[in-house]
């Protein structure tokens, strides 16, 4: 069997969708199915090619537009070529697996479906983003975007993705459940939907007997969408927790004054991830950083 993955983000991109491709299209190599991860560079670079093992290659095109933030508009969706490939190659995969719904790379992948690959399956995998964040978010041009998706893509675009979708994945129950609602799409067929949880390799976490501090921690942007509001709101209700004191945040964005400010007698950690190893030298010793 011969598959295609199709994410925007590149595996060494320290984000939880480029994480998550990567180690499903190496899990999937290492039980002998041939996987191809269709990706952006996320920069101006042309195409390039990587092996990663012996049934798991990266082909990453070069991104044309918001590439990685780096924008006027500070979209996190690049642009790049996918419907050029899949026109070229599209036909020798026996499965083409998309990540999200929400990006350039899955209108064009559904393009190729409608009208050139009607025969292949293709799978939509939801990786959240679903919820209604237009009342949650205080930044201006955020709300503008939570409103178009909200009023426009999800009614139109959205809709046609989970209708024309062979198969429908999410990391979330509740995603599913939402999905119905929004997108007014009837899954009578209940093989079509299926909840996959993100997974971890076991074998990385051990337990420590000697572990003296504890922290209720939170690995993410700091935004609604990520759940930021969530976990201040745990925080607010700390003194029902027993035993644990401190919080630990590790991540940047535009939520980060108003988490200072609430939390100005908690010792929270703040960490920029390109330059989080620094910080985990210091951690214990400065109270609030960055």
């Amino acid at each position: 069997m011969k598959v295609l993955q199709i994410s925007p983000s590149p595996p060494e991109y320290l984000g939880g969708l480029a994480h998550y491709t990567k180690f499903l299209s190496k899990y999937l190599g290492e039980n002998n199915v041939q996987v191809d991860l269709l990706c952006s560079t996320l920069t101006k670079e042309g195409t390039l090619y990587e092996n990663f093992s012996k049934n798991f290659r990266v082909i990453k095109n070069k991104c044309y537009a918001f590439a990685d933030n780096d924008n006027i508009l500070k979209l996190k969706n690049p642009v790049f070529n996918v419907l050029t490939y899949l026109l070229r190659h599209g036909k020798k995969y026996d499965i083409i697996h998309v990540h999200s719904y929400i990006y350039f790379s899955t209108i064009q992948t559904f393009f190729y479906k409608l009208f050139f690959g009607r025969k292949i399956p293709l799978i939509l995998h939801l990786h959240g983003i679903l919820e209604d964040h237009v009342a949650q978010t205080t930044n201006k041009f955020e709300k503008l975007l939570f409103l178009f998706k909200k009023y426009f893509y999800d009614l139109t675009i959205g809709k046609i993705m989970f209708k024309k979708a062979d198969a429908v994945f999410s990391v979330s129950k509740e995603d599913l459940l939402i999905s119905h609602d929004v997108f007014k799409v009837n899954f009578k067929d209940k093989r079509k939907t299926f909840y996959i949880p993100n997974a971890i390799d076991p074998e990385k976490f051990k337990r420590l007997s000697n572990l003296k501090r504890k922290f209720i921690g939170y690995i993410n942007r700091l935004s609604s969408y990520s759940g930021i509001d969530l976990f201040l709101e745990l925080i607010e209700k700390k003194n029902k927790i027993k035993r644990i004191k401190e919080f630990l945040k590790i991540g940047k964005e535009q939520y980060l004054p108003k988490v200072k400010k609430l939390l100005k007698n908690i010792l929270l950690c703040f960490m920029n991830k390109y330059r989080m190893m620094k910080w985990l030298i210091i951690i214990t010793c400065v109270p609030l950083l960055l």
